[in-house]
């Protein structure tokens, strides 16, 4: 299969991130961090094919719990689908943190 170069680039940042979790394992032992697939394939399924797609969908899982945690998982994804923005996820996660 033949990958963009985005796509390669994709792949690098995710073995960079994923050294550095192991790493950080290593200097805490006990501690475990999972490791993310560096399948380009894998990506493609979710439509992610470049290193900003990637992190916009990461802090998406993470604003679903975290919000999911506070109120439902049903009221959650509506939260999130009715962001249009990086930037209104983030408002929405800020709100959800607040004791």
């Amino acid at each position: 299969m033949t990958y963009t170069a985005e796509q390669m680039e994709l792949k690098a940042h995710i073995e960079a991130e994923n050294a550095e979790h192991k790493a950080e394992m290593e200097r805490n032992p006990g501690l475990w961090i999972s490791m993310m697939t560096t399948d380009l394939d894998h990506w493609a399924e979710y439509d992610i094919y470049n290193v900003d797609q990637y992190q916009s969908y990461l802090y998406y899982c993470t604003a679903y719990e975290i919000i999911s945690d506070k109120t439902s998982k049903a009221y959650a994804r509506t939260v999130l689908a009715e962001c249009a923005t990086l930037a209104e996820m983030q408002e929405a996660v800020s709100f959800y943190r607040q004791p």
